[in-house]
């Protein structure tokens, strides 16, 4: 089970614990459903943002790296070779041709891996509605399973 970080109840606060610890305290059932389903929506936004932040970092220089790869293509490979695919190319070990190629497909699986993020935070919303605290868990460990599938795959 997993720790709500709070939970406020007929004048009390409880503070990282888990739901049998909330029930054996007489919180009401549905108080504690509520608090293991915000604390799951939690987990899941931190996981993809996790992702995210590795890759915001250097947006700019991928979209322009992808842009000079592009038009590089689109030129047939002719002419100067961009400083953004020469500048992976050199060290690379690779031709422009095939920097050029591969800096283009690693653009398209990053956002298509950010676009199935997006789409698994949003899965967060099918915890609610479980019936019960297990179904909740079920489902939040299937979602947080295709999140850390997508992380893996992006290494």
């Amino acid at each position: 089970m997993r720790t709500i970080k709070e939970v406020k109840h007929d004048g009390c606060i409880w503070s990282n614990c888990g739901a049998q610890m909330l029930m054996n305290a007489g919180v009401p059932n549905d108080v504690i459903v509520n608090a293991v389903v915000h604390a799951i929506g939690e987990e899941i936004d931190d996981a993809v943002a996790t992702i995210y932040i590795k890759f915001e970092r250097f947006a700019t220089e991928y979209e322009l790296r992808e842009a000079e790869a592009a038009a590089f293509k689109q030129v047939g490979y002719q002419g100067e070779v961009p400083v953004q695919v020469a500048a992976y190319a050199a060290p690379a070990g690779k031709t422009p041709q095939e920097a050029c190629d591969i800096i283009l497909a690693e653009a398209e699986k990053l956002r298509g891996a950010l676009a199935q993020l997006g789409v698994l935070r949003m899965r967060k919303y099918e915890v609610s509605n479980a019936a019960t605290l297990e179904e909740a868990e079920q489902a939040a460990n299937a979602i947080l399973g295709e999140i850390a599938q997508i992380s893996q795959a992006l290494q």
